[in-house]
């Protein structure tokens, strides 16, 4: 092979197509529980496609990938029970679409829930535009879970303990949550549907490079310390980014939000030390950051494009934050809240 071949040959090496990386990577998780389990080591890894449930084979990720990912999680409490070696493992998510109709409750530190692809599409776009039967695709894509949540419960995943020590190092990285529907209103932004929610205190949490749509509450996290909220796409949800109980050293940083009239952009309570930067915030938040009792934190280099007053607004004794080097842009909403129902176009008035 001549020089000039080889340098071709590196060239094409690094242009590998992204179906052939996540393929390689699914191999690769796969591989590693495989080789776990020939070894007689507790698997580490676990491919929601190759999972078999314990008890009910009947359940899968493609009848219910909630009641599937609880059973993993229960698998991963049984085979790591001693206490001073508890490494955790990953829950892989390869591209697809998989109901949920069971919610996921997350009790064990260490886990990651890990896809490939955060699938972001506009749902408000397609139910809005009458007939769609000439697009490209019409649901969200990616690693897509979607929340159909027929158990009665809201959360999509509830992330939650009680006792000590906090939970700390749980991750949800690169798959997306749909809500489906505001159903019989699509554009009321409310269906009673959470994606995650973290209600117990926690330490160095990650969500990253998820996508949610279509939520009335995208992500509802209680007393965070060290949280990372960042390049996320959280959008026409009633509320996406929601802080609450208090929290300290904690940032939200270059995430693409844009909420519903209904509820806040980024809403924080009790808060030391936040970062929240570099977030591109657009309509139609009835807040786009909402600042309550939260002090000594930083809201630099954040775009923010609104409809109504107050977008960035506070209550309660909020002291000494630095607000700095943000770009406003405020402008009359040009679209009435009309009722656009699932069967037909209702006409908009005012």
């Amino acid at each position: 092979m001549t020089e000039k071949d080889s340098g071709i040959a590196r060239r094409m090496l690094l242009r590998v197509p992204a179906v052939g990386a996540a393929a390689a990577g699914l191999a690769v998780l796969s591989g590693q529980t495989a080789a776990s389990a020939k070894a007689g080591k507790p698997p580490t890894v676990y491919d929601v496609t190759a999972w078999t449930h314990s008890t009910n084979p009947a359940i899968t990720c493609y009848t219910d990938i909630g009641a599937l990912i609880n059973d993993i999680i229960a698998d991963i409490k049984k085979r790591q029970p001693n206490q001073s070696s508890k490494p955790g493992a990953v829950i892989y998510i390869p591209p697809g679409d998989y109901p949920l109709k069971t919610r996921v409750t997350v009790d064990v530190s260490y886990l990651t829930i890990r896809g490939d692809g955060h699938g972001f599409a506009s749902s408000s776009i397609r139910y809005n535009a009458g007939d769609t039967s000439a697009w490209h695709e019409i649901w969200p894509g990616g690693s897509r879970i979607r929340v159909e949540n027929t158990d009665g419960h809201s959360e999509a995943f509830l992330v939650s303990r009680s006792g000590d020590p906090r939970l700390s190092s749980v991750v949800f990285d690169n798959f997306c949550l749909d809500g489906l529907s505001f159903t019989p209103n699509q554009n009321s932004y409310a269906n009673g549907k959470v994606g995650i929610r973290v209600d117990t205190a926690n330490d160095a949490f990650r969500i990253e490079r998820m996508g949610f749509v279509y939520l009335e509450r995208a992500l509802v996290i209680r007393d965070a310390d060290a949280l990372s909220v960042h390049g996320n796409f959280i959008a026409e949800c009633g509320s996406c980014v929601e802080l609450i109980g208090s929290g300290q050293a904690s940032k939200v940083t270059d995430n693409h939000i844009g909420a519903g009239y209904i509820g806040y952009s980024i809403f924080t309570e009790q808060h030391q030390g936040l970062l929240i930067a570099g977030n591109n915030i657009f309509p139609r938040g009835k807040s786009l950051i909402h600042l309550r009792n939260t002090n000594r934190s930083s809201i630099t280099g954040n775009r923010l494009h609104g409809f109504y007053p107050g977008m960035l607004d506070s209550d309660g004794a909020n002291k000494e934050n630095l607000i700095s080097g943000n770009h406003f842009r405020r402008e009359p909403e040009p679209w009435a809240r009309c009722s656009r129902t699932t069967t037909a176009r209702t006409t908009c008035t005012g």
